[in-house]
């Protein structure tokens, strides 16, 4: 009989039915449908089977039972295309009223498709028992709708791509061109009855790369891995779903591996996850190597077992037979609607866990507020890495009046980022972030090198500007790179040091002394010069004073204002004035907004004066316009 192919078919796609069940799984949307595919498949086959002995027990005669199993066998054949659009579908469908209408449609067709094969005339061919097979409009209905099925799933494939991994989408298409490959051999030569066969042997292709439930499982203890969490919270943000999560991590690894070897420590992880398990209500996930996650879909269940858990991270653990102290920290996670998909919540609890990771408290909560903070600061890194790379970094510039000069002597360098909307973004609202996240690396680079050209490109020296004050933040004076970098971006400009200053902070030095005494050291033998910006806040220890080699100390805008608001501030500061002047430093006030200022400070001995009374920060081109205006001395008081 020419079943050889269609009873390797069954049996591959029993061994599969089998496999599917041995193992725990996460009973995902496509999960289920993939289920209902290969059991589609089963019966298709066993169908196929059934015909095939109908005929030849019947020898061909066209009697009631052998065309009722050749017709059930074409409506298996048909639910099986079915399946397989459902499957491939209900995964990529991100409206979910939308996607159930369309599976409804298919399911429509299907029944009708159906009803005509019920009713349509089938021809029964036998020429003997390796010659055998259907034909007629039954056949041709069957037929045609399992390939309108197929071209709909390879449609959805090719349009659908971006919204699927990888190895779903390999293996989906590879499922399909069997599946086509082996129609068009059956349809050419109606005797080779291979259709079957090759809807098991793609199964088995998408069974291997995706379904097995193998994947979901976490080798060392048994329970589900980080994947299947994934593909949970997934399936749950796609529905709608709520859903609670707690994250129980390990903190003090380091010392857990200087102390054992990996055999004790994945014993301990396998105690951990045994007695997490048994909290009711949840799915238990090996998410990262020292993390697990309890998943949660009742919030009864989740209130009961953070109280329990808390105290199972404060037990004592056996590991290779002594009682330790292991240090855990649980994170709960009450509303899951504070994202709007498994990446970003996955993103969000990886990004608090680390933030927390230092702290001495071991209970957390990750609310909406803080989710809330979180995305604003993603919001304005991405920001600032659209502005590097789209050119939207500026500088802007507020003068310097040197007193003794009686004119404009330098500027401040300030940078500002321009959105996308035109509108000027100001450095407090991202200078936190950039530093926070490295990327003040690079915005000072840009910023350094646009500053060297502005310089060298306007001739600056000419219009009597002796250099440009710029910024350098804690984050980039912890780098030993430093110096050479803007050593190099100064060459490659061909601009003198000497009209570069650099504005240090005390923090820079509490962060990394070392480094920062490096660059400093380098790049002043090179020529450049430096002040010593904010003084008055933080630590204002004078030791920074004589430790760095500054030439300039600046006075931040609370320091001044404090000179006009209380007599004892007033006194101190005459006395820091004169302590910096012995030392034979020069003196910059920042802040001055009133000619009564500007007069007292120039009585007891500032040297140079920033702030609204002469300008605020303006544009490079407005800068320039300034110098122009006042090229002959002329200053304008007040008039900012």
């Amino acid at each position: 009989m020419n079943i050889q192919t269609q009873f390797c078919g069954l049996i591959l796609a029993l061994t599969l039915l089998f496999l599917s069940f041995s193992r725990r799984s996460v009973w995902l949307r496509t999960r289920k449908a993939f289920i209902f595919t290969l059991s589609m498949t089963l019966i298709s086959l066993a169908c196929d089977i059934g015909s095939v002995m109908a005929i030849t027990g019947s020898g061909g005669d066209h009697s009631l039972n052998t065309i009722a199993m050749c017709k059930a066998y074409l409506i298996s054949l048909i639910f099986t295309a079915l399946a397989a659009y459902i499957y491939l579908s209900i995964d990529i469908q991100v409206n979910q009223k939308r996607s159930n209408g369309k599976r409804i449609a298919g399911v429509v067709l299907a029944v009708v498709a159906s009803a005509a094969v019920i009713m349509l005339p089938i021809e029964i061919v036998y020429e003997g028992t390796f010659k055998l097979y259907t034909s007629g409009l039954s056949v041709m209905v069957a037929y045609f709708t399992c390939m309108w099925f197929i071209v709909i799933n390879l449609f959805i494939l090719l349009t659908n791509r971006d919204e699927m991994s990888v190895r779903r989408w390999n293996a989906s298409v590879i499922w399909m061109l069997i599946w086509v490959a082996a129609a068009l051999i059956q349809f050419s030569k109606n005797e080779i009855l291979i259709v079957g066969f090759g809807s098991a042997l793609g199964a088995m292709i998408v069974f291997i790369r995706i379904e097995n439930p193998e994947s979901y499982v976490d080798r060392m203890t048994g329970y589900f891995n980080s994947q299947a969490l994934y593909a949970y919270m997934d399936q749950a943000y796609s529905m709608e779903k709520r859903f609670m999560i707690l994250s129980v991590r390990v903190v003090n690894s380091h010392y857990l591996y200087e102390r054992f070897d990996n055999h004790s420590l994945h014993d301990f992880l396998r105690n951990v996850a045994v007695t997490l398990a048994k909290e009711k209500g949840c799915h238990l996930y090996k998410n990262r190597e020292w993390e697990f996650v309890l998943l949660f879909e009742n919030s009864d269940f989740f209130e009961a077992s953070a109280k329990s858990v808390e105290e199972i991270t404060n037990q004592t653990w056996l590991i290779d037979g002594e009682y330790v102290r292991i240090d855990m920290s649980l994170t709960k996670v009450p509303d899951s609607s504070i994202v709007m998909d498994a990446e970003d919540m996955d993103e969000l609890l990886r990004n608090f866990n680390k933030e927390h990771e230092t702290d001495v408290k071991r209970v957390y909560t990750l609310d909406r507020m803080w989710a809330s903070g979180y995305r604003k600061k993603r919001n304005l890194e991405n920001m600032i890495v659209d502005a590097l790379d789209n050119e939207r970094l500026e500088v802007f510039f507020q003068p310097i009046y040197g007193i003794r000069q009686d004119r404009f002597v330098s500027a401040e360098a300030l940078v500002r980022i321009r959105d996308i909307n035109g509108e000027i973004v100001p450095p407090g609202t991202f200078i936190e972030v950039a530093e926070e996240s490295g990327l003040i690396v690079d915005v000072g680079a840009t910023v350094f090198e646009k500053v060297c050209r502005f310089i060298k490109n306007n001739h600056l020296k000419e219009k009597g500007i002796d250099y440009i004050e710029v910024n350098v933040s804690a984050v980039q004076c912890s780098r030993f790179e430093l110096a050479q970098e803007y050593i190099n971006i100064m060459e490659k400009v061909g601009l003198p040091p000497e009209m570069i200053n650099l504005e240090i902070t005390e923090s820079a030095a509490i962060n990394s002394y070392d480094a920062l005494m490096y660059n400093l050291k380098k790049l002043r033998e090179y020529g450049v010069s430096f002040s010593l910006d904010d003084y008055g806040t933080g630590h204002s220890n004078l030791n920074y004073i004589l430790d760095f080699p500054i030439k300039i100390v600046k006075f931040d805008r609370q320091m001044t204002q404090a000179y006009f608001s209380d007599v004892r501030k007033r006194s101190i500061m005459r006395h820091v004035v004169d302590m910096i002047k012995d030392v034979s430093l020069e003196i910059v006030a920042e802040g001055v907004d009133e000619e009564k200022q500007f007069n007292a400070l120039s009585n007891i001995g500032v040297d140079f004066i920033q702030g609204y009374y002469f300008s605020k920060p303006i544009p490079s081109g407005d800068f320039l316009n300034l110098l122009n205006e006042t090229e002959n001395h002329d200053i304008i008081y007040g008039k900012a």
